[in-house]
């Protein structure tokens, strides 16, 4: 066996005829697929054979034994498939031969075919992630915060990508790939789901309930690493009078409702990077009445 190297090298669908002149290429250049993938290729040196390669995008083979020797009749060896409907092929090359005996498809219908197999799933994840994006993007109009923003980008990352595929697909155009390449979604998409999960991660998340009889006092720290918009759920049910109160590290009360029964959801608090403490103070009147504080704050 001759030496073996791997290429994370992407493409995209709209992309496969790119990865054929890849693969072409590297076979001059004494390099010989062995299992062709999404993100990672693996290759063979060996320089005594030359190969053109092909690709078909085919999700709904009945009888795969069948399939694969329908291309073996016209001289394709078979490769290996991908997860998501990809199968590598190969035949030697001999330059005596004209050019359409490298040609996978006996006719444009087979490519027409493929292409509006592949125009079908990307319509219909476009109209997904809109779906998705459109609405993260009402609920960050809702309730602005950090987090939802690289989520709302990391959407309009896909949104922009495949709507690029589309066009190309259903308008030829081969050069889209020099403007928005898979590998640059990719590290787009990576981007905005790490910024993301990092900054949710960071975020406060305190809850609490409270119920006790007479007198109460609790407290509760929490650090705010950034600052953000923080939304307060509170619900106070008491039968004698309640202090609900969130202090910041130089004892300012950013919040306070001293009632007996509340019922408030989303209330948005604007708070800085620092300490913050929740104090729930019930104050025993001599009937010794029962309390009961919920809160959430994230």
């Amino acid at each position: 066996m001759g030496k073996l190297k791997t290429s994370h090298k992407a493409y995209a669908a709209w992309d496969y005829g790119k990865e054929i002149e890849d693969l072409n290429q590297k076979s001059r250049e004494g390099w010989q697929l062995v299992k062709g993938g999404c993100f990672r290729s693996v290759f063979e040196q060996d320089e005594q054979v030359v190969y053109r390669y092909q690709l078909d995008y085919n999700t709904d083979i009945e009888n795969r034994m069948r399939y694969i020797e329908t291309f073996r009749e016209q001289g394709w060896e078979y490769m290996n498939s991908t997860f998501n409907g990809w199968h590598y092929f190969r035949k030697p090359y001999d330059p005596e031969l004209p050019e359409e005996e490298y040609e996978i498809y006996t006719d444009s219908s087979g490519l027409s075919e493929m292409e509006q197999r592949w125009t079908r799933l990307a319509t219909i994840l476009l109209i997904a992630m809109s779906i998705m994006g459109i609405t993260m993007l009402i609920k960050g109009v809702q309730y602005p915060e950090w987090p939802r923003v690289p989520m709302i980008l990391l959407y309009l990352d896909f949104i922009v990508f495949i709507g690029i595929g589309l066009r190309r697909l259903k308008k030829k155009d081969k050069e889209y790939h020099k403007v928005f390449p898979l590998s640059a979604m990719v590290y787009i998409a990576v981007v905005c789901w790490i910024v993301g999960v990092m900054l949710s991660v960071f975020r406060p998340d305190v809850s609490g309930t409270i119920k006790g009889t007479g007198s109460t006092r609790s407290y509760e720290n929490f650090k705010v690493s950034y600052p953000d918009n923080y939304y307060l759920d509170l619900t106070m049910d008491n039968e004698i009078p309640c202090e609900f109160q969130i202090v910041d590290q130089k004892g300012d009360i950013v919040y306070s409702n001293q009632e007996e029964k509340v019922e408030e959801e989303s209330i948005q608090l604007r708070l800085s990077k620092g300490t913050y403490q929740i104090n729930i103070v019930a104050e025993d009147d001599g009937t010794g009445g029962n309390t009961q504080v919920a809160y959430e704050l994230n």
